[in-house]
């Protein structure tokens, strides 16, 4: 029981230490080495992170993107 708890314990701090570190970001689109507007908003524990969802959206949406540019909240 007492390694159950514990466990249970650890599983939680993980959870509440990634949460802790994540951060909202503002993030733009580069094309062409232009900022292209079309600000999107993404969470991530950092910059690399936010870069990387923001392309993943800005594809997800149709939109062409060579990379992001992003500053935290």
């Amino acid at each position: 029981m007492k390694t159950l708890m514990i466990a249970g314990l650890a599983v939680a701090a993980v959870f509440l230490s990634t949460e802790a570190h994540a951060s909202s970001w503002t993030c733009y689109r580069v094309v062409d080495g232009k900022g292209d507007g079309g600000f999107v908003k993404v969470d991530a524990a950092s910059e690399s992170e936010a870069i990387i969802k923001a392309i993943a959206m800005y594809k997800d949406m149709g939109k062409r993107v060579d990379t992001a540019d992003c500053r935290r909240n």
